[in-house]
């Protein structure tokens, strides 16, 4: 086949390690230099030292006359480039085929009969090596999935409805569900959202150990962001449309050892308002959720922010657009680890800066919310 990975000595490539610097009360930046944003994967993941923020970026890169991609796995958390991967033409990265963790990567091209697949693999954060599959997935069977790894080469697939897994290494799918709404990866779990007939929500879990099991039979609103952390399921629920514009909206979670128990759940910050925001990139960890913020006006989509919810005192706080942090509203805006906020910045289509704010001190750059009667 035409399109097999290639993969990059990191040392011998001209990245620069990370440095973190202080810019401003409690705010650290690290210039990034150079990687393109629009196939930028940002992911939380687990090392021997914690939760680290991982990205996967595209670099242009020279050698000779010859210009290629090479795609690249940073570890933003500690400034290390953990390892590469060459794309060369004609081929595609995978980056273009919505994979949801920075450690999972591919390579998409044609056979020699003219069909399209999607060699894949992911980063082994223990191991710090790549695993490639050993056969290419057809491109026509996953093409409208999104993509989860759970760090031991586990493969999620989601499209509208469905939910499919594959062992590590395998190209095989078993279906885990036929009535999937949204969901998400995290540890060792995968999440889904439902909607019932004729009324009701509810949302599911699956791990490689324990199957499917039901989370929350039933929840106040729709269920619009669900998510795993080491600790507990955590989710957004609301009134109106998940892919718009919500009312209403709520803050839950559930503690992974009362998985089934309803009585169970606890709401954090509700935002009871007649006015209306969009969502975009739930995340979760610790006793923090966040999303990028679209709040609606005039029937369009106002100035966006970053709305961080802190569960144990239903705190809610904004972080708006300002100079030196111009985030975008993409995949690739923001993470949590234990400690940490972190935040991506880009100029122009290239990515331009990281910054990390302490949780211990959010209240000396954000501000509080305080939503629209």
């Amino acid at each position: 086949m035409g399109c097999t990975p290639a993969e990059a000595v990191p040392e011998r490539l001209p990245f620069e390690r990370l440095q973190w610097a202080s810019v401003a009360e409690s705010m650290e930046k690290s210039e990034l230099r150079g990687g393109t944003a629009g196939d930028t994967v940002v992911s939380t993941e687990a090392t021997s030292d914690g939760f680290h923020v991982v990205v996967q970026v595209t670099h242009w890169q020279t050698c000779g006359t010859t210009k290629f991609r090479v795609r690249r796995v940073l570890d933003v958390t500690s400034g290390d480039t953990l390892g590469a991967y060459r794309v060369s033409d004609p081929c595609l990265d995978g980056g273009l085929f919505a994979p949801a963790s920075a450690v999972l990567g591919g390579v998409a091209g044609k056979d020699a009969a003219g069909v399209s697949y999607w060699s894949v693999g992911s980063w082994n954060m223990q191991e710090r090596g790549w695993a490639w599959w050993p056969t290419p997935l057809r491109l026509e069977d996953i093409f409208a999935d999104d993509y989860y790894d759970l760090a031991d080469g586990t493969l999620l697939a989601l499209r509208p409805s469905a939910v499919r897994v594959a062992a590590p290494g395998s190209i095989d799918f078993s279906e885990l569900d036929t009535n999937a709404r949204v969901g998400s990866a995290g540890d060792d779990m995968f999440v889904w959202s439902q909607l019932l007939e004729p009324a009701g929500s509810r949302v599911r879990a699956w791990t490689r150990a324990g199957g499917v099991v039901d989370v929350v039979d039933e929840l106040p609103a729709d269920p619009c962001a669900v998510t795993a952390t080491e600790t507990h399921v955590v989710g957004l629920a609301g009134a109106g449309n998940c892919t718009s514009f919500l009312h209403d909206i709520k803050f839950w979670r559930t503690e992974r050892a009362e998985i089934g128990n309803d009585a169970a759940v606890e709401f954090g910050p509700v935002i009871t308002s007649s006015s209306r925001i969009g969502m975009l990139r739930f995340v979760a960890h610790g006793d923090f959720a966040a999303f990028m913020a679209v709040p609606e006006v005039d029937g369009g989509s106002g100035p966006f922010f970053l709305l961080v919810a802190r569960f144990s005192d239903r705190t809610l706080w904004r972080i708006d657009p300002q100079p030196g942090w111009q985030p975008f509203r993409s995949s690739s805006t923001h993470a949590l680890t234990d400690t940490h906020l972190y935040l991506l910045d880009r100029k122009g289509g290239n990515l331009q800066a990281a910054y990390r704010i302490p949780l211990s001190d959010l209240e000396t750059i954000a501000t509080p919310f305080v939503p629209a009667p």
